[in-house]
């Protein structure tokens, strides 16, 4: 049984592989494999070495020779087809057609693959999975393990490339195959079997899935690391203000007269925590000095700061000013006075209810007295990876 190519021209017996920006004849992967039996299957053979690369433009017409002849040897002949798909120099444009060289250079098998970022080849494949087509051996190299040196190779590429898993599809009735899959860590899907063309399942084929470990990981332990890895979460970026530690009716001018400048800091972690009261939660660097004389007074505001504030974020976030809102137009809060910055998206009033522990952090959970839009209420600051952005469609 090959382990070769299924009927309709979709891979059977194929691993998947990754779409790599390698261009044409370069990249070679010499790979050199010792023979093991799985079933009647050859997974890997002794000899030849084989070098599995890109295919040159000149030689796609041996390329369709090669394919032609693997679907004969298990199917017959093919027939003419009207599939463009069927030319090697037209699936090179859009996907990428890969070889098994021996070593003479004779071609010895290929596949074509999805291009990293490229559409898939079958319709019911995923962004995150990588299929492919056209997997053919010649009958020449049939039971040397070139089809097993094409899967594990590609297998590879894919899980370098960052895809989630490798998809394939194969006739049913090829039983040694499927062994081999398997033996490859490939499951069935039963419930993904068939090729589906305009939402329309027009050949019954099965369908495996080969799912990859790309899990990079980061030492837990590693504060710089920590801070790398969570700092791709993109969050909103807020400005708490208070610190006068007046009561209800006594704001910003009270203490303005007496000389007291407000304090203010810069966060991300401020989140919706209930509606119904309306409470959120944020979270304060234990080393921080402002957040003791906004807690002091219970009441603090805070502004949702706009796509055009990062600059405004990096001044306030500076330690050591003595007054870090000079300068900022600001508005008082309607109950505490403290200051909203203008130019925001949102405004807050809140009191402080109750505070935890959180490590190096503390954690808040506040009433919200009030809140409102402001000037740029659609166009809020956002910031991940220690850089400032706006928000755009994806």
């Amino acid at each position: 049984m090959s382990d070769v190519n299924d009927a309709g021209g979709v891979s059977a017996g194929s691993a998947v592989s990754a779409g790599s920006a390698v261009s044409a004849g370069s990249a070679v992967s010499a790979v050199s494999v010792t023979s093991v039996r799985v079933g009647d299957v050859t997974v890997l053979a002794a000899q030849p070495e084989l070098t599995i690369r890109r295919a040159r433009p000149d030689e796609y017409a041996a390329v369709d020779e090669l394919i032609d002849a693997a679907y004969a040897h298990d199917y017959g002949p093919r027939g003419t087809s009207t599939d463009p798909m069927h030319l090697a120099e037209v699936r090179d444009r859009g996907y990428e057609v890969w070889v098994a060289a021996g070593p003479r250079g004779e071609l010895l098998g290929s596949v074509t693959l999805r291009k990293l970022g490229g559409r898939a080849l079958h319709e019911d494949v995923a962004d995150h999975e990588l299929d492919l087509r056209l997997l053919g051996v010649s009958p020449d190299a049939r039971r040397s393990g070139v089809g097993a040196a094409l899967m594990r190779h590609t297998a590879e590429l894919a899980a370098e490339a960052g895809f989630g898993a490798v998809v394939l599809k194969t006739a049913p009735d090829m039983h040694g195959a499927h062994r081999l899959y398997e033996e490859l860590g490939f499951a069935r899907a039963p419930e993904r079997d068939g090729l589906w063309i305009g939402g329309s399942r027009i050949l019954d084929l099965f369908t495996y899935v080969l799912p990859l470990a790309v899990l990079p990981t980061a030492a837990v332990a590693d504060p710089d690391a920590a801070r790398s890895v969570l700092g791709r979460f993109p969050s909103g970026v807020v400005v708490v203000t208070g610190g006068f530690g007046g009561g209800e009716g006594t704001p910003a001018a009270g203490a303005s007269d007496a000389g007291v400048s407000p304090a203010a800091l810069v966060l991300q972690s401020f989140v919706s925590l209930s509606i119904d009261p309306p409470r959120v939660l944020l979270s304060v660097g234990k080393r921080s000095t402002s957040w003791p004389r906004i807690a002091a007074g219970t009441t603090f505001a805070a502004t949702v700061l706009s796509d055009s504030q990062g600059e405004l974020a990096r001044d306030i976030a500076r330690p050591g000013a003595r007054d870090k809102l000079a300068g900022v137009s600001t508005v008082a809060s309607p109950r505490h006075g403290h200051p909203v910055v203008l130019g925001g998206s949102a405004w807050f009033e809140c009191a402080i209810r109750e505070e935890f522990d959180g490590g190096d952090h503390c954690i808040i959970v506040a009433d919200v007295l009030g809140f409102g839009p402001l000037q740029r209420a659609e166009l809020p600051l956002v910031f991940a990876g220690s850089r400032f952005a706006g928000l755009r469609e994806a």
